[in-house]
């Protein structure tokens, strides 16, 4: 209970009663009912800019560190740092969402992938630069998706969390056809890769966004809970 709502304060004599059975349907409706909706709207935009993120880096770090000046060995090595990085956030974010937090985790992960980004940017052929924020980017970005994925587990019931973390990924691979598409028009209007680069700052900042409004969301509604539980527990018994 202090989990739930740490504000509740409840007697020793009182009793909780936990509806069980009651969302036994796993429907695309459970994820909106019970006033699930701009929770789940939010979760679906994080990811939706998450994997826009993710897949700027992954398909165009390599032609643009090249743009940039750098020989082509460079920028296979720069590239390849990019999921090794990913793979450490991956292990590394995970025990760190458990412990602080993955509200926190996720904005905190945001906030260095916009540090990483506009590292990239500037680092044209700086390798002192740009090999350490490609790890950076691929760490953060990477470990965010794997602490956004355990935050969409962990807000749904069980009844109805494989649905929602079904639909969630589903409904974030449209940011990996974005991603084409918004590189696209910033090469159509003139963009240079150093300014290209910066382009993942945008997805990261309305991911964090989101994320920070799960939180408030969530507190919310623990708060009401807890006062709703505290008010059925003064009425008196007949």
């Amino acid at each position: 209970m202090k989990r739930i709502s740490p504000k509740t304060v409840a007697g020793a004599d009182a009793i909780f009663i936990a509806h069980i059975g009651q969302e036994r349907r796993a429907s695309l409706s459970r994820l909106f009912a019970a006033g699930r909706a701009p929770v789940t709207c939010l979760l679906w935009l994080s990811m939706v800019n998450q994997f826009v993120m993710v897949y700027i880096f992954a398909l165009w770090q390599p032609t643009l560190v090249r743009e940039s000046g750098n020989p082509i060995e460079v920028s296979i090595f720069a590239s390849a740092l990019f999921p090794l990085g990913g793979l450490v956030g991956s292990l590394v974010l995970g025990p760190i969402s458990e412990r602080i937090g993955p509200h926190l985790t996720l904005s905190a992960s945001y906030a260095f992938v916009a540090i990483a980004s506009a590292a990239l940017s500037f680092s044209g052929t700086n390798l002192m630069l740009l090999y350490p924020a490609s790890f950076l980017a691929g760490m953060f970005a990477f470990g965010a998706w794997s602490a956004l994925t355990a935050l969409v587990t962990k807000y749904y019931p069980s009844e109805i969390r494989a649905t929602g973390v079904g639909y969630a990924s589903g409904i974030g691979r449209f940011g990996s056809m974005l991603s084409p598409w918004v590189v696209g028009i910033a090469l159509a209007a003139g963009w240079k890769a150093p300014q290209i680069l910066l382009l993942p700052i945008i997805p990261a900042t309305v991911a964090a966004i989101c994320v920070v409004g799960v939180g408030f969301l969530r507190q919310r509604s623990a708060d009401d809970d807890g006062s709703k539980l505290i008010t059925a527990m003064e009425l008196p018994v007949r």
